[in-house]
């Protein structure tokens, strides 16, 4: 081993843990002074993109990206990571042009099919990002926030049955997962089961209280005034 493979392989180590324990900044500190030569691996540049990213600066985190891409035009990370910053920043054309080329590249890279899916249910195109979520999921069934997701899309179709299969599906894989109890409500409330509906509610709000924030509004418009909700809003108003 050379003396800069001796360096690298260390430092690598060292942000690798610093990630796992979520020390952003100062991951991101030992980054910023690597040497001329480190730069000429993408590892770096993509990790550092990664930092960018957790620390919600995606202008630099799409800079890094693209530094990292022109060195290793073949890695598909690079460029699903990149639309994840694009997708942050509201471009959603070159978001989707990134997973796209992540795929071409990777075909079987889930991430991807899920990134690409949450671009297009951003923008309302709900069967493309059900398409794209039926990939992911098909490549990974145990990919709970997919299936989650395309439970959404469904809701959003009015496919209130599918999309009731698909949260379910997600629960049985983490029964805590309240993002899911919340879709599981809200497809009940669509079919006219409000006490199940309640039921639910409370349990997604004790795991977490900001969970009403992400009712719709078609099922906000249902039951907003109603004082059981009113009772479930200030309860858990100042957790």
């Amino acid at each position: 081993m050379t003396s800069q493979e001796d360096h690298i392989h260390p430092l690598k180590q060292k942000i690798t843990d610093l990630l796992h324990a979520q020390q952003y900044q100062q991951a991101l500190e030992i980054l910023s002074d690597i040497s001329p030569e480190d730069h000429r691996d993408d590892w770096f540049l993509h990790h550092r993109g990664m930092l960018h990213s957790y620390l919600e600066n995606y202008s630099a985190a799409v800079a890094d990206f693209t530094a990292a891409i022109a060195i290793n035009p073949h890695n598909a990370l690079n460029f699903t990571f990149r639309a994840l910053a694009y997708l942050w920043l509201e471009d959603h054309a070159a978001a989707i042009l990134d997973e796209t080329q992540a795929i071409l590249i990777d075909d079987e890279l889930g991430e991807a099919y899920f990134g690409r899916g949450n671009v297009y249910y951003e923008l309302k195109d709900f069967e493309r990002a059900i398409l794209d979520y039926n990939r992911a999921i098909l490549l990974d069934p145990t990919h709970e926030i997919a299936l989650n997701h395309r439970s959404c899309a469904y809701f959003h179709l009015g496919n209130y049955e599918q999309a009731m299969s698909d949260a379910e599906a997600a629960l049985t894989l983490n029964p805590d997962y309240a993002d899911a109890i919340v879709s599981l409500a809200e497809c009940h409330s669509a079919t006219g089961n409000a006490e199940l509906f309640y039921e639910l509610m409370e349990k997604a709000l004790t795991i977490d209280p900001t969970e009403l924030d992400l009712l719709s509004p078609q099922t906000l418009a249902r039951h907003q005034n109603e004082p059981q909700f009113l009772a479930l809003k200030e309860k858990y108003a100042a957790q």
